[in-house]
């Protein structure tokens, strides 16, 4: 049996919970920064035209973000309802995602 009273459990899953919304918070921030300034450098600063690399691989971030971006709103508005187990999965897509940050910043500014 537990030691702890369901108040203090119901405590710690929300402490829980509101730590994920934080995490989650950022890294969509973050994930919207980085694709705002891949936007500006590929077509404003680039604007090579409809055909120009800048363009399409702008279209293939475009892609790829979107889905993580909506998955990251779905996250956050749930993040109090979510299980452990889910909550744990959130945070593994948390750090997959910070890597399609790298790699975005890395084909926008360093390619």
């Amino acid at each position: 049996m537990s030691d702890r009273s369901p108040n203090e459990n119901l405590i710690q899953k929300l402490a829980a919970g509101k730590l994920f919304r934080i995490v989650a918070l950022a890294q969509f921030c973050i994930h919207l920064c980085v694709y705002i300034a891949s936007f500006i450098k590929l077509i404003t600063i680039e604007a090579g035209g409809y055909y120009d690399v800048g363009v399409w691989t702008f279209i293939g971030i475009t892609s790829g973000s979107m889905p993580l971006l909506a998955i990251g709103a779905w996250l956050i508005r749930h993040s109090l309802k979510i299980s452990k187990k889910q909550r744990f999965w959130g945070y593994c897509f948390d750090i997959l995602v910070l890597i399609w940050i790298a790699s975005i910043g890395k084909l926008s500014y360093f390619r």
